[in-house]
């Protein structure tokens, strides 16, 4: 049977996202919608009964709840299984807690909090009580649950492309005052550090997660504001280090660096998985090329010892390159593939509440999104100096806590 869902929220995301998947979902049946007021509530019940998507149009049965006795009215009835939460970032954790205090499975909007000390806390309050009530709590990361993300993850854990050496990672948007994603009230003055950097740059952080066979570890950036209206941060540039266990000896000849260091002063470097990270949301309105396509938003680059894996995007399209290196019996091929992880979230958070999908274990765990997390703070705070990503998880383990299917 489908799980009973409760969708949280009535904003953007909300209504243009999360509805027309939840409708269409053979997972979940949308039972219940609240908000805060009963016009915003309202106004998304209207859009789910007039959808063509599902078997909600026109339909009376879905409930709706507003305010905060609209609330404890949800939390109280038994037709509503789990809630899906698509709030402002501050909003979200007390929340969580009570929907799981009330024996309601959560799947949570990314980022799971406002920074890594408030996630410790709220994961470390979650755990104990969805041990004692048997419920699942998820975060809800898309590009981490998305199919081609994964399966970059796979392709640069082939044997075939050799260790990774380096990448790149640039992302590059333009938020004009006013426009849609702006005009809202906690993005207009954020009460958490970042910003649209801290909102859209944990999806960065989750393809990192996700795809690296080894993730950064160590992080010295800077951070600034060059636009107004987007404050307190609209770039980040930093540099991402891996764990100093991830480095080796140079490639090539056994014999090479023995000669290096016999006729060169100074230090013989070693090899290991350095990267740079630039996240802008500073961009100007370019007007459109009619002669040429406009540049993608988004590259990842990953350079291997036999090959490159790169990753774009063109609107909701992943545009995937792989190139091998000359005799190195990498096969080159590119395709485009749609995006899947709002889908993938909602459906696999919807087989865990019934209990099902033991296979799918690894997808929207709560510590994983305190990494993403960790790393754009880490962004954001480091000012030149370099900053710990274990320091700031603050987990034993570090990044063997990240749960992409391989551990580093």
């Amino acid at each position: 049977m489908p799980t009973k869902i409760a969708l949280l929220g009535s904003g953007i995301f909300a209504s243009q996202f999360y509805l027309p998947v939840l409708l269409k979902s053979s997972e979940v049946h949308l039972s219940a919608l609240w908000s805060r007021s009963e016009t915003s509530v309202d106004k998304i019940a209207s859009l789910a009964t007039a959808s063509t998507d599902g078997d909600r149009r026109g339909d009376s049965s879905l409930k709706t709840y507003y305010g905060d006795d609209g609330f404890e009215a949800l939390l109280a009835d038994k037709d509503v299984e789990a809630v899906i939460m698509a709030l402002p970032i501050t909003a979200q954790p007390p929340i969580v807690l009570r929907c799981l205090e009330a024996g309601k499975n959560v799947l949570s909007e990314k980022p799971v909090a406002k920074d890594a000390h408030t996630a410790r806390d709220l994961i470390q309050r979650a755990k104990a009580i969805c041990q004692a009530n048997r419920v699942v709590w998820r975060v809800a990361e898309n590009m981490a649950h998305d199919d081609t993300v994964r399966e970059m993850g796979q392709i640069l854990r082939q044997p075939a492309l050799g260790p990774v050496l380096y990448w790149h990672m640039r992302q590059e948007l333009c938020v004009p005052a006013g426009s849609k994603w702006h005009a809202t009230e906690w993005r207009t003055i954020p009460d958490f550090q970042g910003g649209f950097i801290l909102d859209g740059g944990v999806h960065m952080s989750a393809i990192l997660r996700v795809a690296l066979p080894i993730p950064p570890a160590r992080i010295i950036s800077t951070a600034h504001l060059h636009r107004s209206h987007l404050p307190p941060h609209d770039i980040v540039m930093g540099l991402a280090l891996p764990p100093t266990t991830a480095y080796t000896a140079s490639h090539g000849e056994p014999f090479a660096a023995d000669i290096l260091a016999a006729r060169i002063p100074g230090h013989i470097g070693q090899s290991g998985p350095h990267g740079s990270i630039s996240l802008s949301w500073a961009n100007a309105e370019i007007p459109a090329d009619p002669d040429a396509p406009p540049p993608p938003a988004f590259t990842f680059e990953v350079h291997c010892l036999n090959g490159n894996v790169t990753m774009g995007m063109e609107g909701h399209t992943f545009v995937m390159k792989v190139i091998g290196a000359v005799g190195s019996g990498v096969t080159s091929r590119s395709w485009r593939s749609k995006v899947t992880g709002l889908v993938n979230e909602v459906d696999t958070f919807a087989r865990a509440a019934r209990g099902e999908g033991a296979q799918e274990e690894d997808y929207g765990k709560p510590q994983d999104a305190l990494w993403d997390l960790a790393l754009i703070e880490a962004l954001l705070r480091s000012n030149g100096k370099e900053v710990d990503l274990d320091e700031l998880v603050a987990l034993r383990g570090g990044s063997n806590l990240i749960s992409n299917g391989v551990q580093h």
